[in-house]
């Protein structure tokens, strides 16, 4: 076989295949999309803000980054919009 053979028939054969796993391929929804941008926003957020905070608790204060602040009020917030949401399932 020459070597333009051998380069035409490796094309069409990639060409088909990487088709074919186009169409049977992952697609995010709106939703995650929505989750992935809020995400990426917060990280932002949390990585432009490095400056240290006090934080006051009932017995002390500490001084802490402030990225550590906003990454637990983001966790605290995600994992009570999961649990209300579990909640409301189990209501229907």
């Amino acid at each position: 076989m020459t070597e333009g053979a051998m380069q035409g028939s490796t094309s069409s054969s990639t060409s088909s295949s990487t088709s074919s796993s186009a169409k049977a391929g992952w697609h995010p929804s709106g939703r995650q999309i929505g989750v992935g941008v809020c995400v990426a926003l917060i990280a932002l957020l949390a990585v432009l803000n490095l400056d240290g905070t006090k934080v006051d608790f009932l017995v002390d204060s500490v001084q802490i980054p402030l990225v550590f602040v906003i990454a637990a009020c983001a966790l605290i917030a995600f994992v009570a919009g999961y649990l209300f949401a579990r909640h409301l399932e189990k209501q229907d």
